[in-house]
């Protein structure tokens, strides 16, 4: 290793033991020599050194003059005092001032070890220099994609939403018109007028549909789409759908019947989206079950999973092929094959339903086999207390613990506490939280360690780190294992609850700004066709 030094000595001798000192450690040292202010000024300004030697005293020159133009001009190289006599007050006045060590020069035994260790620390400090400028870069080149994907995403659900609403307002107009004319106020008609106006009106209809999906479509993903829920009567909202759609299963000769568990307790429900799901599920069974086929909706406990009420709808019908299966949830996906290809909408039917009863905290997931029917079922919780986001507050300060605790409990956050990294590592294990929020300084298993693991083994789980130490080597170091939200406190509890929400909102991409739930699907006792789940779950905010 070829060392480049600069040495500030005015004493010829010293400077002929260093040579011979250093020349045995790095024979191909090459050190420049200065002895006045103004020469030392000049190879500073000129050279390029990996290291800073100096005398403490030298003449109408004092060497916290020299470190501080070192400082200056060159603060990544190391700065080493060599002196003969320095006292215990000005080394530490030195060290602070941002010189690396000092080494007395009676006791030279002690300068390579010395040296060794500032050249190591300063390729340590260039090392997280280079990762924290390159995490910077992709971090800002991540948002810059991430502001343009935002922005185009932005303009299609405009235009999206706009051409719905061209196109609704003039189709109501035309439905109305037909009416108008079937009901005979434009004059008398025949018989086949009839008809043909029949079917006219009858498309319309689906087209309203199909412009009401994209609508909801377009809602949701700009997280427009708000439902409101309340406790209601799932049997008595199953039964209204019943009702409704029979008449159209009757003119295709299938049997439809309900089978609602008695005594249900009312649930959490926004009901004009929930008879929107339920409709769209019997609608698309009647679709692709052949006259003389059946139909059962049926309504009870979840097995093994009290807590929670479970929704099926099984047909009769064409099935769905196992290659279409781990898409049928998907924004404008339609399967391909089947009876009913020509009476498909576009697409959006099986994804608003997925969207919808994930915000209502739960999971839908379908049973097919070709050409024996597919079961389409869904869980929704019975209870409010299981749509709230689960949180873990990592936090070593028991009085921040419980006030923070106090806090998020009082403003709909499940809360789970841990006293430090290994505690909380421990805990997800187990449990996988909705959102996570760190301390830094923990004696245990400090934050940037605890972000590590999170990042590494729950790389979908946000983030908040909450420090009083925003400017420490702790958040550098925390850098590595970004994205994260930084947050200094204290901060007022208006703006936390601000930033948990938007972190929230934020934490699920694949369903627009809208935070994960883990509500599994209760396990079925040997199912005898294979199942296939939807990738995620989401939960109301």
């Amino acid at each position: 290793m070829k060392l480049h030094l600069l040495y500030l000595e005015d004493n010829s001798d010293d400077v002929q033991l260093l040579r011979l000192k250093l020349s045995r450690e790095w024979p191909e040292c090459d050190t420049l020599v200065v002895v006045n202010e103004a020469d030392f000024l000049a190879a500073l300004k000129e050279g390029k050194f990996d290291l800073i030697l100096a005398d403490y005293r030298i003449p109408g020159f004092g060497g916290l003059a020299a470190l501080a133009f070192a400082r200056e001009h060159c603060p990544e190289i190391p700065f080493i005092f060599i002196s003969g006599v320095m006292g215990e007050d000005v080394a530490v006045e030195a060290l602070k001032k941002g010189a690396a060590d000092y080494v007395l020069k009676d006791r030279l035994a002690r300068l390579v070890p010395a040296i060794r260790r500032a050249l190591q620390e300063a390729q340590e400090r260039a090392r997280r220099r280079q990762a924290e400028e390159q995490v910077h870069r992709i971090q800002t080149q991540l948002e810059q994609t991430n502001r343009d994907l935002l922005r185009k995403n932005e303009e299609i659900q405009n235009f999206y939403h706009t051409l719905s609403h061209e196109l609704k307002t003039p189709l109501t107009s035309a439905r109305e018109f037909i009416s108008i004319v079937i009901d005979g106020l434009a004059g008398p008609l025949n018989g086949r007028q009839l008809e043909y106006l029949g079917i006219a009106r009858q498309s319309c209809d689906q087209l309203r549909v199909c412009i009401n999906d994209l609508l909801d479509a377009t809602r949701l993903e700009t997280g427009k789409l708000a439902i409101h829920l309340k406790p209601a009567s799932l049997s008595a909202l199953i039964r209204r759908v019943v009702t409704a759609v029979t008449p159209t299963a009757v003119e295709k000769k299938i049997a439809l019947t309900a089978d609602v568990q008695p005594d249900l307790p009312e649930i959490p429900l926004d009901e004009h989206r929930m008879t929107q799901v339920i409709t769209n599920l019997l609608n698309n069974a009647i679709k692709f079950t052949p006259a003389g086929g059946k139909i059962v909706i049926k309504v009870a406990d979840a097995p093994e999973r009290p807590e929670l009420v479970q929704i099926s709808v099984t047909d009769t019908g064409c099935g769905i092929p196992v290659a279409e299966q781990s898409r049928i949830f998907d924004r404008l996906y339609q399967v391909k094959a089947g009876d009913a290809t020509s009476e498909a909408g576009v697409g959006l039917g099986l994804y608003l339903c997925r969207e919808l009863v994930q915000l209502h905290g739960g999971e839908i997931w379908v049973q097919s086999q070709p050409g024996q029917g597919s079961t389409f079922s869904f869980v929704l919780p019975k209870s409010e207390h299981l749509l709230r986001a689960n949180l873990l507050l990592i936090d070593d300060d028991p009085q921040m613990r419980e006030v923070l605790h106090e806090l998020l409990e009082r403003h709909g956050y499940n809360v789970h506490t841990a006293a430090g990294g290994r505690e909380a590592l421990e805990w997800m294990r187990h449990q996988t939280p909705d959102l996570v929020l760190l301390d830094l300084a923990m004696p245990d298993l400090d934050g940037p360690a605890t972000l590590k693991e999170i990042k590494k083994n729950w790389a979908g789980v946000p983030v908040i780190i909450y420090t009083g130490y925003a400017e420490s080597d702790l958040v550098k170091q925390a850098l590595a294992f970004s994205p994260f939200t930084l947050l200094a406190k204290p901060c007022p509890p208006a703006q936390l609850l601000e930033t948990l929400h938007k972190v929230q909102r934020a934490g699920d991409t694949a369903t627009w700004k809208r935070n994960h739930f883990g509500l599994m699907k209760p396990r079925l006792k040997k199912p005898r066709r294979p199942i296939v789940r939807t990738r995620k779950s989401a939960k109301l905010n």
